[in-house]
């Protein structure tokens, strides 16, 4: 449905101030969204916030309706997604109606290019560096040609092992820093899950399309979970490369739900290209429930 044939409601937004020293709106941070227009059903918690463009998912996200009438209503929004929002086309989806929400401007800041810029300022500059004096060695003896290539092998192989283990290391990083500055959120990981599976359980809509939309959740709940409880890139990682680094980091949690974590996970990639039924759905939902009861007891 193009965007002038969509019944439009005037909205704004309002800061909630949680801390009154704050410089400015990192994501996570809440507000107000206030709309007025005529609407054919009063919006309730599970109406939803989605943009045409696709790099905008995370940008304003629905937590909760503060009041709801039918031709006005208040709810808690907040911003997974950094960066200054203006002139976007925004729709609200209601039930299977979805209104054009019009004059919305906002704009937040990334968590974690705060928390660098406070660690520049506060940690002291590093101790002023020496080189090491030239190494000049037994200069004129000979050598058999064998013992300088054991010295190559010798030196090559721990230094290729260390370069594959610091670039693992830095791509972890990197990966996190990404995934994270999308996904600040008031609530804590187990929460936001708990959130998605009540959605799930209401959902009585047995369609195909319904129940696709059902697992692409909680496959995004689960993994979003895993990256903020468990610091591994679950989006990003292989399902091997993923198990292995909670053995790793988590060896408590691995021991006690490791091998579903890596069933759920190649469920999910599995079911995607085969149909489905309410049944799978269910299934999903009640193995990564208790899968993650088990693992916040050991995380």
């Amino acid at each position: 449905m193009a965007t002038q044939e969509l019944p439009v409601l005037d909205c704004s937004l309002t800061d909630v101030v949680v801390n009154a020293d704050a410089k400015a709106k990192t994501v996570g941070d809440l507000m107000e969204m206030k709309c007025v227009g005529l609407m054919a059903e009063v919006p309730t918690d599970t109406a939803e916030i989605v943009f045409p463009a696709a790099e905008n998912k995370y940008a304003l996200h629905l937590l909760k309706m503060i009041k709801a009438d039918p031709g006005e209503f208040t709810a808690s929004v907040t911003s997974y997604l950094p960066g200054d929002f203006k002139g976007q086309e925004v729709h609200l989806k209601v039930g299977e109606r979805v209104y054009n929400l019009r004059n919305l401007e906002w704009s937040y800041g990334s968590v974690l290019e705060e928390a660098q810029q406070l660690q520049k300022e506060t940690v002291e500059p590093p101790p002023e560096e020496f080189g090491p004096f030239p190494f000049y060695g037994p200069i004129g003896e000979a050598y058999p040609y064998w013992i300088w290539l054991a010295l190559l092998v010798v030196i090559l192989i721990p230094s290729f092992w260390v370069g594959r283990m610091l670039r693992k290391r830095a791509q972890k990083k990197r990966l996190m820093q990404t995934a994270l500055s999308g996904m600040g959120s008031a609530q804590s990981p187990v929460q936001d899950f708990s959130k998605i599976q009540r959605q799930v359980i209401r959902n009585t809509d047995s369609s195909k399309e319904a129940l696709i939309k059902m697992l692409d959740s909680l496959d995004t709940g689960f993994r979003s979970y895993l990256v903020r409880r468990c610091l591994v890139p679950a989006f990003d990682w292989s399902e091997s490369e993923v198990i292995k680094d909670i053995r790793k980091h988590h060896p408590k949690a691995y021991q006690a739900a490791g091998g579903e974590v890596l069933r759920i996970l190649r469920e999910f990639r599995k079911i995607k290209n085969r149909d489905c039924n309410r049944e799978d759905v269910d299934q999903l939902l009640e193995q990564s429930r208790r899968t993650v009861e088990k693992l916040e007891k050991f995380l």
